[in-house]
């Protein structure tokens, strides 16, 4: 169901197809996810919503969607999120939501998602990360949070998170990286800050990272002489 010209899901389009593993429905008009849109897709292990003018989605639409693994609703419209949109969704791993206009999200909306892995943010218009969105969060790998508007991040919003291994900040208005940002991180390998407008950056928490092997920090506000005794105390800066 590609490329076509669908702009609604009418209540019951899919009773009957209780089978069904994987629904793609990208590059449609669809404009609205109600709490009946997608009902009877008790199996349904993969869903696209890619590129469709998607701007709504009611607290309740994924919530009979228990086997649900991959959710992608990028390059849509999204401005907002309920708290409890992925209340169900327990077995979620992949989670795409970039290319959207998402200014912020509930602190407690990732908490239900004990099995994710990956969740693409970027391109959205974030202004911050809450201390708390990550927390809990012992499956995820990586973060994408690139082209965003991020100028604060919460003390300790990416701690503890024992199997993360990327966290993708590229093209946001960091100014300063304030101490106890990444703790607690020990699969984490690479951290990518290039083109913020980073004056300031605390290296404390780098020294106990056992895992990292590059950090970017091209195209940011730090002064040539920092650069450099960052580089001579931490090999993996760039």
């Amino acid at each position: 169901m590609i490329n076509n010209s669908l702009r609604e899901i009418v209540p019951n389009t899919f009773k009957g197809l209780k089978n069904l593993n994987s629904l793609i429905l990208d590059n449609n008009n669809l404009e609205l996810l109600t709490c009946q849109s997608l009902n009877y897709l008790d199996t349904l292990d993969n869903l696209s919503l890619q590129s469709n003018e998607i701007f709504f989605a009611s607290d309740n639409v994924f919530e009979k969607l228990s086997e649900l693994q991959k959710l992608n609703l990028g390059n849509n419209v999204l401005e907002n999120l309920e708290s409890d949109i992925f209340k169900g969704n327990k077995k979620l791993k992949i989670i795409n939501l970039a290319y959207n206009k998402i200014s912020n999200l509930p602190d407690d909306i990732l908490h239900p998602l004990e099995s994710l892995e990956s969740i693409r943010l970027g391109n959205n218009s974030l202004e911050g990360i809450p201390t708390h969105l990550f927390a809990g969060l012992n499956n995820l790998k990586v973060i994408h949070l690139e082209n965003n508007n991020i100028s604060d991040i919460g003390i300790k919003a990416f701690s503890d998170l024992k199997k993360l291994k990327k966290i993708e900040l590229k093209n946001n208005k960091l100014k300063i990286i304030k101490n106890n940002t990444f703790v607690n991180l020990p699969a984490l390998q690479a951290i990518l800050l290039d083109y913020n407008e980073i004056t300031k950056i605390s290296t404390e928490d780098f020294d106990n990272l056992e895992k990292l092997a590059f950090i970017d920090l091209r195209a940011n506000a730090l002064s040539l002489d920092e650069v450099e005794n960052l580089r001579w105390k931490h090999r993996y800066f760039y």
